[in-house]
């Protein structure tokens, strides 16, 4: 559960287990999203990679860490861009 709490900022114990178990109903690896998505915080807060769909993605924001967790399942048009970077 680290990916999801201290590795994205989070430290609200009822949202670190609620992104844990949307991973789990969504059948993604809740490390690896959590890990993916504190790399996208970092680029995002030192302006290497921009866009409008997560203005808010950033560190210590649960929601928009739990609506992140979303796109990354359903491969919204963020995470196809954002895969691309690799």
């Amino acid at each position: 559960m680290y990916s999801l709490g201290s590795m994205i900022g989070v430290s609200d114990p009822a949202a670190i287990i609620a992104g844990d178990r949307l991973c789990d109903e969504l059948g993604i690896d809740s490390i690896s999203a959590g890990v993916s998505i504190s790399m996208a915080m970092e680029l995002i807060e030192k302006g290497l990679y921009k866009t409008n769909d997560i203005a808010d993605l950033k560190f210590g924001n649960a929601d928009a860490a739990l609506t992140m967790l979303r796109k990354l399942a359903y491969r919204g048009r963020y995470w196809r861009n954002f895969c691309r970077l690799y």
